[in-house]
């Protein structure tokens, strides 16, 4: 797939009440459906600090974080 057929989307959940769920099994569901790896998760909630309505100043932050996060969140090992 080339980058002219991308797709990108972000997963949420507004309604924990009434969907019983939470972020994180959002995530999961994701990632078990489209069998995408922990590299591709941590991508997509990335892109999602664009998607969000926060003011430029948050998501700057937020983007910052995240590409500083991401090494070692990647190099930990998941059971």
């Amino acid at each position: 797939m080339t980058k002219q057929n991308l797709i990108y989307f972000c997963s949420q959940t507004d309604d924990k009440g009434v969907f019983c769920t939470d972020l994180s099994q959002e995530y999961q569901l994701v990632a078990s459906t489209f069998d995408l790896s922990r590299e591709a998760m941590w991508d997509l909630s990335q892109k999602a600090i664009g998607c969000s309505f926060a003011p430029q100043s948050v998501k700057k932050r937020l983007e910052q974080t995240w590409a500083e996060l991401r090494p070692q969140v990647l190099q930990t090992r998941v059971p």
